[in-house]
């Protein structure tokens, strides 16, 4: 199985502030609220930012649908370690 590249999804995990139970609902709510503070119509709009958010929101949108439930916490956890290293509980939390 071809898995996300990790620095990709390390960025997206940390921009969206997210953990790795988080659902699709959670991630579009996150998604929402980031992509209207930094919307480039908006008063301190940034263009950068708002493409990053919105290819950040894909990538943990393909993520979710295709890869979550295919492997383990081990797996997951060998796969990204930074995963490891935060605070967060990225298997379990939500």
């Amino acid at each position: 199985m071809a898995f996300i590249e990790y620095e990709k999804f390390q960025k997206a995990v940390e921009l969206f502030d997210i953990v790795y139970k988080a659902d699709k609902n959670s991630i579009k709510k996150r998604y929402l609220e980031l992509s209207k503070l930094h919307h480039p119509d908006t008063q301190n709009g940034d263009t950068e930012k708002f493409q990053e958010i919105n290819d950040a929101y894909k990538l943990l949108l393909e993520y979710i649908e295709n890869y979550r439930f295919n492997f383990t916490k081990e797996e997951f956890e060998e796969q990204y370690p930074f995963s490891q290293n935060s605070s967060k509980d990225w298997f379990y939390g939500v």
